[in-house]
């Protein structure tokens, strides 16, 4: 932990990138996500924005590689492959789930995936070995929502699960190593774990574990990834034991104890240290000034304060444990690499006739709220 708080707190600013310059009307960038086997050079980022569009960045640089325009509304998640980073999930609410394959043109998605219900898809995951598709939707007019999972090798659809939810599922995780495992975050304020070999849906529900707040993120955590992490909308941090149901750790006053200087308006999302046992928390205020807070003690203690990157809310954040860097993804339509390393070239901005895509001025989007 003392090694991961001491990298934190070294990271400074060596990139930006915009993927739009438009004063009136910024393009948020919603979520991240980024290829984890390979640490070369070409190696890639992807970035969801609010114009429906997904940008493929360069790690490392920030620079623009190519861009996506696959579906019709707000794109909710995205998730490289597992085993093969050349394969990225993205699911809308524009009522699919899409599969593209890198090695082919980004305008035609390899597979296309729908559900069982006439309704959007709020986040998606791929299970460790490629071979799961996992997704959870938004709720219908009979007021359920669905967790519904594909065979990938197949495109066929395998089955789902709605007796669980009350509310909308804005977040599905695949456990690390376990191949049939899945955690789900609602609205509802449930984080329920499934074994998505069962069929019926009571012998599936391994644990149900309640924030009693809007879910915002969760995580698996802790040794062999038994543990599970949830941060809410009220900015509250839980952390359980995922197949007993224990309570760890929980901490409901970030805001009542940072004050002045370190103070916050928002969690933003878990930092893991490389073996996945302990945690930072990333939190952030309206200026777009990013707060890492140490959690491992009952003082919660400001390891670093980053600045000078963002001017907006920021949405997402993706930690490299391979080189320790962080990029950062805002309303402000910025990317923003963080890293510990000297600076070697000054912080650049990709500038509009790269990256930037046809504006829709009618389009106000502000696909959802804290």
């Amino acid at each position: 932990m003392e090694n991961l708080a001491k990298l934190l707190g070294q990271l400074h600013l060596t990139h930006k990138s915009s993927i739009s310059l438009a004063k009136t009307e910024p393009e948020y960038i919603l979520a991240i996500a980024a290829q984890n086997q390979s640490e070369d050079n070409s190696s890639l980022i992807a970035a969801t924005s609010s114009n429906y569009s997904i940008r493929l960045y360069n790690k490392t640089t920030l620079a623009g590689a190519r861009q996506i325009q696959g579906h019709n509304n707000v794109i909710t998640g995205i998730s490289f492959g597992k085993e093969d980073p050349n394969i990225l999930l993205s699911c809308s609410r524009d009522k699919t789930v899409k599969c593209w394959d890198l090695r082919c043109k980004p305008e035609n998605e390899a597979q296309q995936f729908q559900g069982k219900t006439d309704v959007g898809f709020g986040s998606v995951d791929i299970s460790c070995n490629d071979r799961l598709i996992c997704a959870g939707t938004d709720v219908d007019f009979n007021k359920d929502a669905y967790l519904i999972f594909w065979d990938r090798r197949k495109a066929a659809f395998l089955g789902s699960y709605s007796e669980s939810f009350d509310n909308e599922i804005v977040q599905v995780c695949f456990h690390p190593s376990k191949t049939d495992h899945v955690a789900s975050g609602a609205s509802d304020g449930l984080v329920c774990i499934f074994n998505l070999t069962e069929t019926d849906e009571d012998d599936a529900l391994i644990t149900t574990l309640n924030t009693e707040s809007f879910v915002a993120r969760i995580g698996w955590c802790g040794v062999d990834n038994e543990n599970i992490y949830c941060i809410t909308d009220v900015d509250t941090y839980h952390s359980w034991d995922a197949f007993e149901g224990d309570l760890l750790k929980e901490v409901l006053d970030f805001k009542d104890k940072l004050k002045g200087e370190d103070s916050i308006d928002y969690l933003i999302d878990v930092i893991l240290t490389e073996d996945n046992t302990q945690q930072i928390i990333a939190a952030g205020n309206k200026t777009g000034t990013i707060k890492l807070l140490d959690i491992s003690s009952k003082r919660t203690e400001v390891i670093s304060t980053l600045s000078k990157g963002h001017t907006e809310i920021v949405r997402c954040i993706y930690y490299n444990n391979k080189n320790g860097t962080l990029i950062t993804g805002g309303e402000d339509s910025l990317l923003c690499l963080w890293s510990s390393d000297p600076v070697t070239t000054a912080s650049s901005i990709q500038r509009k006739g790269k990256l930037k895509m046809k504006q829709t001025p009618s389009r106000k989007s502000q696909p959802y709220s804290r």
